[in-house]
């Protein structure tokens, strides 16, 4: 798709046509609108891309959706196996492989707001094919990888200073079956003893904030003031602030993280929890 648009626009240019910018409509709010971005600021690119999918791009994405899903129809992954994948605080979960391949690919197309009509359609349709409905959870994307970023990881090299999400980061490396992560300006490696001594640091921060939390009234969103009373002044429930779910899924990716790397320390940490 990138290609198709990249290559027409260069035609256009090598032709030397003049690309339509989009007129916009007489209106007082014109001067507050801002100029679409992507093909859609592209009036004769943006009838280009919308053929593109709904023609030749549609056909070849019905072929592709219809031999994933005959040949793997569910797929079962393990924390083992895949460590960064987010499989929603359990150790394994049962994947559709053909349904994740459609919305990861109505995603990325569905960025340029340009196209949202033409992406609709044909994500209906590729669910209709696998017997999905579009309006169910399921069809819903949401970003398969786990996250946990350090803050503030100083190189000791060259006093590069940035944030490294452990498990997203692009400068990581697995040498010798090692896991490490690296400053992208000088390349030097992180040592792995720092990163897990500030997982340790990290964990026992949040296991702190979590048992010495405030309760919050459920209706009015007040903090609790006293010990006494069992409801709040208007009648609401209270709850805590940082609910157990949030807090076991946050020591699920350290634990994941832990063992992808052998922090045998941070894993022993982890298993004093008991979460």
């Amino acid at each position: 798709y990138v290609t198709a648009i990249y290559d027409f626009m260069n035609e256009v240019e090598t032709a030397g046509l003049t690309p339509k910018p989009r007129r916009r409509k007489n209106s007082s709010l014109s001067q507050t609108i801002t100029a679409q971005l992507g093909v859609g600021s592209l009036e004769n690119t943006a009838e280009f891309a919308k053929k593109l999918i709904s023609g030749e791009m549609s056909q070849k994405l019905f072929q592709i959706v219809q031999k994933i899903h005959k040949k793997i129809p569910e797929k079962i992954l393990t924390m083992e196996q895949y460590p960064n994948l987010d499989l929603q605080g359990s150790d394994s979960m049962k994947i559709q492989p053909a349904l994740e391949f459609v919305k990861a690919v109505c995603k990325v197309l569905s960025l340029d707001k340009e196209l949202d009509g033409e992406v609709y359609e044909l994500k209906t349709n590729l669910l209709r094919l696998i017997s999905v409905g579009s309006f169910s959870e399921q069809s819903e994307w949401r970003d398969p990888c786990i996250s946990f970023i350090l803050p503030e990881m100083i190189c000791k090299a060259c006093n590069h200073t940035r944030d490294v999400d452990l498990c997203k980061d692009p400068h990581q490396s697995n040498e010798s079956g090692i896991h490490s992560w690296y400053c992208p300006t000088c390349k030097t490696e992180y040592e792995n003893d720092d990163i897990e001594f500030l997982l340790i640091d990290t964990l026992n921060r949040k296991a702190m904030a979590y048992v010495l939390q405030d309760l919050q009234c459920k209706k009015c969103m007040e903090i609790k003031r006293d010990n006494i009373l069992v409801n709040c002044s208007c009648a609401g429930d209270y709850k805590t602030t940082v609910s157990r779910v949030d807090m076991t899924n946050c020591v699920k990716i350290i634990r994941a993280i832990s063992r992808k790397c052998g922090m045998t320390l941070l894993a022993d940490v982890i298993e004093n929890t008991r979460l």
